[in-house]
This record gives C-alpha cells, sequence and structure tokens, in this order.
C-alpha cells in the first residue's frame, strides 16, 4: 500500500523546496514567536542543500509569491540532485538592496530509496 504523503526519492526530477524564512518577533527573545522575513527589498534568494554526505551546493531560488511579504522561497530541481539516499538538510538565504545578506537556520528532510 502506497504512502499518501508525498515523499522524495533518488532520482526523483521536479521536486519543488520550499524554505520560509523568519525571524523573531522580539529580538530580545530569539527562542520566542516567529515572524516571516518581508523580501519586498532582496535582490537574491538562494537555498542550500546539504547530503547525506556533508556535500553542500547553493541554488538560485525564487519568491514563491511576489513580492515576498509572507517569507517563502522555492527552488525546482530540474537536474536530479537527490542522488543519495538519508537525511537532508535545507536553508534559505537571502542579500537584500542595502547590502545586508542573512542565512537561515538549517531544517531537515528524508530522500527514501
Amino acid at each position: 500500500m502506497g504512502s499518501l504523503l508525498p515523499q522524495i526519492r533518488v532520482g526523483n526530477i521536479g521536486t519543488i523546496l520550499e524554505v520560509t524564512l523568519t525571524k523573531p518577533l522580539d529580538p530580545s527573545d530569539p527562542t520566542g514567536t516567529r515572524i516571516p522575513v518581508d523580501l519586498t527589498t532582496s535582490t537574491n534568494v538562494s537555498i542550500t542543500i546539504k547530503k547525506p554526505d556533508k556535500t553542500e551546493f547553493t541554488n538560485t531560488a525564487t519568491i514563491k509569491t511576489p513580492p515576498g511579504v509572507d517569507g517563502v522561497i522555492q527552488f525546482i530541481d530540474s537536474t536530479g540532485v537527490f542522488d543519495q539516499r538519508g537525511p537532508w538538510q535545507i536553508r534559505g538565504e537571502v542579500t537584500f538592496s542595502g547590502g545586508n545578506f542573512f542565512k537561515g537556520s538549517w531544517g531537515s528532510f528524508n530522500v527514501a530509496e
């Protein structure tokens, strides 16, 4: 019986990866409530992926719903990057028009056979 949940598998092409960039509502409480980063003035967004063997690569991403007030960016794999099974990591990165550059925290997902 198949699973109803989408699952990334080795060899998949066309997988859409989404990252929501967030920041603390109160900068003095970094573990408290988080809100989306407004990407309206961003000049570049990217997604870095770390394979199970710790190899990292960065992909140009796009803002899912411009102008990006919801903080969501995405990368569509068109080449078949998923070549290893196991735990993968992902994080978003953004550069703003003033030159500020920020890396998000690592999240994780699994790639199956």
